[in-house]
């Protein structure tokens, strides 16, 4: 039987409904609330089973999502992350042979 906390715990449901989250997740490092609480999700995504990373970045989510996907240390970090998830991904982004 299912643990009384799981039926009610939507981080559990979201977890067992996606086994590998893509959770390269970004908070903006200036502000008080932002990184604590996006670690937090990370921690409990990983204890679950899913996959989950923090990147801290000391700009806004606009400034972040306008920038991912340019030739910058962000994407390197972001897209090494998806390689470790899935091999053909990492082929597909040249970073294992």
């Amino acid at each position: 039987m299912e643990a009384p906390w799981r039926a009610t715990s939507t981080a559990f449901r979201k977890a067992v409904s996606c086994p590998i989250w893509a959770g390269s997740t970004a908070c903006h490092s200036q502000r008080s609330d932002s990184c604590p609480a996006t670690q937090k999700f990370v921690v409990a995504a990983n204890r679950l089973g899913v996959k989950a990373q923090l990147l801290s970045q000391d700009r806004s989510h606009k400034a972040i999502n306008q920038d991912l996907g340019a030739d910058n240390a962000y994407t390197r970090e972001v897209e090494s992350f998806m390689a470790e998830l899935d091999s053909q991904v990492a082929v597909h982004l040249g970073i294992r042979p």
